[in-house]
């Protein structure tokens, strides 16, 4: 999502874009900051459940997708999700993914998903 808002400012080059991700990211604390203060949550209220849920799936789904690759070790070409997954796939079934870098990952979301206790 930040490099969504940054490439619409034109951030030609690295220390710009360096920058300007940590301005994005300052303004978007004030911005919650402030809206906490002012209890402006319960707008969320008006929404239906249902949107929410989707909404929320519908980004858990593209996150997923976006570290699948990572997950299997295996580097692949900038673009969207969609287009990494559907690069990262050939190389996934030819026996490309790297091993320990899929132990790794796989433990990692085990100790995330492992209920505090």
């Amino acid at each position: 999502m930040i490099v969504a808002a940054l490439v619409s400012l034109d951030a030609d080059n690295e220390r710009n874009s360096v920058a300007l991700a940590g301005l994005l990211a300052i303004l978007i604390g004030a911005i919650l900051l402030c809206g906490s203060a002012l209890r402006l949550g319960i707008i969320t209220g008006l929404l239906p459940k249902p949107i929410r849920l989707g909404y929320l799936n519908g980004i858990a789904l593209l996150v997923a997708v976006s570290q699948l690759p990572t997950l299997l070790g295996i580097s692949v070409e900038d673009g969207r999700p969609w287009e990494k997954l559907l690069a990262a796939a050939p190389g996934a079934l030819a026996g490309g993914t790297n091993v320990p870098a899929l132990v790794l990952g796989l433990a990692s979301l085990a100790l995330i998903w492992v209920p505090a206790g």
